[in-house]
């Protein structure tokens, strides 16, 4: 299946020409004010991929598409990296194959796809209960108030009953 790739920094290897080759839709973002334009024009992504590059730029790349995309972010590791790794979801090591950074970034873009649609399922059918726990509360309420009603009614007619002058 077709994905849409945001990526982030220069490309020195050629990769964008790589992914688009691969069938993939790349939208190349060499700047951070790009990348903010990006994710204003379009709904989404299903992965990001950054360059690595300067670190601040690359820092403010990830919160922006942190902040407005739920797609995994990739990085290509350059020789002078010094970025924090744990904060990607994918780090494809330099000196990768395109064959073998391809498999990968797919493999990425499926896995983050279905725990998407399982995150929709599960708020689906959170609504769903929701809904239901409002109305079981709300038949409750109507329960409870009728049978006040009621014991007000019987304690009324013990009462009556109890006290043979009143009638």
């Amino acid at each position: 299946m077709a994905a849409n790739i945001v990526h982030f920094g220069i490309d020195n290897c050629c990769r964008l020409l790589v992914l688009r080759s691969a069938g993939y839709t790349v939208d190349d973002c060499p700047s951070v004010a790009r990348l903010s334009l990006i994710f204003e024009q379009r709904d989404g992504a299903d992965a990001v991929i950054l360059s690595d590059g300067k670190r601040d730029e690359t820092r403010e790349a990830i919160e922006i598409s942190r902040s407005c995309s739920s797609a995994p972010i990739i990085l290509f590791e350059s020789s002078d990296n010094d970025s924090d790794k744990s904060v990607f979801d994918l780090v494809i090591p330099l000196l990768s194959s395109p064959g073998e950074w391809l498999q990968r970034i797919a493999a990425t873009i499926e896995q983050s796809r279905t725990l998407l649609a399982q995150s929709k399922l599960v708020r689906e059918q959170s609504s769903l209960l929701l809904s239901d726990s409002a109305a079981l509360r709300q038949k409750s309420a109507l329960e409870r108030e009728r049978a006040k009603r009621e014991r007000a009614r019987i304690d009324e007619s013990l009462r009556r009953a109890a006290d043979p002058t009143e009638s």
